[in-house]
């Protein structure tokens, strides 16, 4: 056995120190039971129980060691234990100073631990995080964090993934991350690759929740990714977040002369996103900033170039007042040639491309001039005006066909019934001349003037129907040159 109280330890080769309040060890020729540790190391306290095997192995012939401990703390300041001892030189020193260490934190080979983790504070890159839990395996000289939970940035992360220095000149990392609710503007601050990878969280305010799913990176010495490396996917999701003065959507608005963009509120954004070949691109997503309906798609490039669509349906009240009024004036013109009234289409379709950089966007509407997005949302009313005239002029063509087809059904409804009233006048007369003669042979001759008087009375009653029809076809003939006039 092995028993330390109340040790205090300090060496130049760690920048702080450390105190061993207690720790019990029990050997035996296989393991070592650690059935108490409270430590204090610089500003982190740290208790542990567990089990330690192949220790002397590990102690002898520096063998692989292997250990699954229960680990609990209050406080954890990596910062603190992370960092690097401070060293001086003199003025009377000779020698050739050694080059400056890799801040790249190396994960030792021989060990194989497992810790079983609850520590109620953390303190990592000036960041707090609090109640983290879940298994670090520390293992072949690879740091992996199995359904490790936390709190942080005003929310809370699942993590797993692995930290990985076995090539400890290109430290490699591999992450899959669910973040919920977390605030935009504390993660933009914290970690700079965000400012790099999603410039717009500078001027973003709100919460978000995502996933992140296979997030890989070779590290570059001072820890952080070599952006060249680096790819990932997952979705970006907000119930709502603030927007403002951000130079892409005032340059846009600018162009638009909406004056809606500079300073928006979006609800309900989910979109899909992944790292690829230096730029983050985003799926085409749909939304409504300010009133006005969107589909954007694009990507960011890590050198903060832009290069984006925006397919937009602008309601005509949002657009310039020249604007309005020139498009009014097509209308009413359209009009006139067709004699009716045209109004102003409620939206226009207009798509705009964003590019430059973050700081010096370009906005392109497929014009050019001082008053681009006017112009350009004239041309887009132009094609309404086609749209509606087309609509106008079909809907009057169909119209005169249904009047003119009313006016020759009429036609000849009218001639059958009074085609019909003379031929039942005249078989009605023939009958009564057969029926006032009694004489046989008188009757006979009857019969036969009868039978003429029928045959007349329908050849009356065709031509009534014959003329109706031919009158009717040409009141249809001619609505037919007229609508096609008019379409």
């Amino acid at each position: 056995t092995l028993e330390v109280d109340k040790m205090n330890y300090k060496t130049a080769t760690l920048p702080y120190s450390v105190f061993i309040n207690e720790m019990k060890l029990a050997f035996t020729p296989q393991t070592v039971n650690l059935t108490s540790f409270d430590s204090k190391l610089g500003n982190s306290d740290i208790k542990m129980q567990g089990k330690i095997e192949n220790f002397m192995q590990y102690i002898f012939q520096d063998s692989l060691i292997k250990g699954n401990f229960s680990l609990t703390s209050n406080l954890m300041d990596l910062d603190q234990l992370m960092s690097s001892p401070t060293t001086s030189t003199t003025a009377t020193q000779t020698t050739t100073a050694a080059p400056a260490t890799s801040s790249v934190t190396a994960v030792p080979t021989n060990i194989d631990f497992v810790l079983n983790t609850d520590i109620k504070k953390m303190l990592y890159n000036k960041m707090e995080i609090t109640n983290v839990a879940g298994n670090v395996v520390v293992r072949n000289a690879r740091a992996s964090m199995e359904n490790v939970k936390m709190n942080m940035l005003d929310g809370s992360m699942l993590m797993n993934g692995y930290y990985d220095t076995k090539n400890i000149r290109k430290p490699a990392i591999n992450f899959n991350l669910n973040a919920n609710d977390l605030d935009i503007q504390k993660t933009a601050t914290t970690f700079n690759t965000i400012k790099t990878m999603a410039p717009i969280a500078n001027s973003a305010r709100g919460k978000f929740t995502a996933t992140l799913n296979n997030f890989t990176s070779i590290l570059k010495p001072d820890m952080s990714p070599d952006l060249t490396t680096l790819t990932g996917n997952g979705v970006f999701q907000t119930k709502s977040v603030a927007i403002q003065d951000y130079p892409a959507f005032v340059k846009l608005d600018d162009a638009l002369h909406l004056n809606k963009l500079k300073n928006i509120t979006i609800n309900d954004v989910s979109l899909s996103y992944e790292f690829k070949d230096g730029r983050v691109s985003v799926k085409p997503f749909k939304i409504n900033i300010a009133g006005i309906p969107a589909e954007i798609s694009g990507s960011t490039g890590f050198d903060q170039t832009l290069d984006y669509k925006w397919a937009m349906e602008v309601p005509t009240k949002l657009m310039g007042a020249q604007g309005q009024q020139m498009a009014q004036g097509l209308l009413n013109k359209a009009g006139s040639a067709l004699g009716t009234n045209i109004a102003l289409p409620e939206k226009v379709n207009i798509t705009a491309f964003i590019g430059g950089t973050v700081t010096k966007p370009t906005i392109k509407t497929g014009l050019k001039g001082d008053k681009n997005a006017e112009v350009n949302a004239v041309q887009q009313v132009k094609a309404a005006v086609v749209t509606e005239v087309k609509q106008t002029a079909s809907q009057q063509a169909e119209k005169l066909l249904a009047d003119a087809q009313k006016q020759a059904d009429a036609l000849k409804a009218d001639a059958a019934k009074l085609s019909q009233q003379g031929k039942d006048a005249g078989y009605k007369a023939a009958d009564s001349l057969v029926s006032t003669v009694s004489n046989p042979i008188a009757k006979m001759a009857a019969k036969k003037v009868a039978e003429k008087m029928k045959k007349e009375a329908d050849a009356k009653a065709q031509k009534i129907n014959d003329e109706a029809a031919a009158k009717a076809d040409k009141i249809m003939a001619d609505a037919h040159t007229q609508a096609d006039k008019l379409k």
